[in-house]
């Protein structure tokens, strides 16, 4: 029996459909989001960045509104179906941040505003500013790091954000495999000297199952 840790909640019959009686899994939540109150004023025609589905439900939250006319730029599926429920249509979605600034440093006669939380990484500001493109962030949310002790042993853990990465790694080890959705979530774990590290390069938990099944 393999077993397994996603430091996160997440649906057991989409696990299930994948991984079969070979494998155990426990889910563990290490990190909190939190909405904030914070201007989502979007009437001036900028062009809008949500980088995270809690991004998008505390814009909503904060009373922000999307038609399908809003230019909306998206990473990881997720957030497109976030985006969706609540009006908006996405142009351009990336796995990741890095190529979502490769993507909108294309499009440098817009404006844009960055919905996100109060630790997300500057890759995507960083990018436009590198290129003079108007570019805002709005902080919407904030992460708390749970920081919880889990006693169970393990094989495999999984780790979805580097604030998870840093919320286990408080008070836990690694165990001899872990996979990281992304490469910023894997440089993170670095950090902690762990070993044994995949990358999914997908950004999704489909991906993520599948290099589980296949390993």
């Amino acid at each position: 029996m393999i077993r397994i840790l996603f430091t996160k909640e997440l649906d057991n019959a989409e696990i299930s459909a994948v991984l079969d009686n070979r494998f155990q899994w426990t889910c563990a939540t290490v990190i909190q989001t939190r909405s904030i109150e914070a201007d989502v004023d979007v009437t001036s025609g900028k062009s809008l960045i949500f980088t995270s589905v809690p991004a998008v439900h505390a814009f909503a939250k904060n009373g922000g509104g999307l038609t399908p006319q809003t230019k909306v730029y998206t990473v990881g599926e997720k957030t497109v179906k976030a985006v969706e429920k609540i009006g908006g249509s996405v142009r351009f979605n990336a796995p990741n941040a890095e190529l979502l600034a490769s993507e909108l440093v294309k499009h440098d006669q817009e404006s844009f505003i960055h919905f996100a939380g109060n630790i997300s990484l500057p890759t995507i500001g960083n990018y436009l500013f590198e290129m003079g493109i108007p570019y805002e962030k709005v902080i919407v949310y904030n992460t708390e790091l749970l920081t919880p002790k889990i006693d169970d042993q393990f094989d495999l853990a999984v780790f979805f954000s580097p604030s998870g990465v840093a919320s286990y790694a408080d008070k836990n080890e690694f165990p001899a495999q872990v996979i990281a959705i992304g490469e910023t979530t894997a440089a993170e774990i670095r950090k902690h000297k762990a070993s044994g590290i995949v990358v999914s390069e997908q950004n999704t938990l489909q991906d993520i199952l599948h290099i589980i099944k296949n390993d």
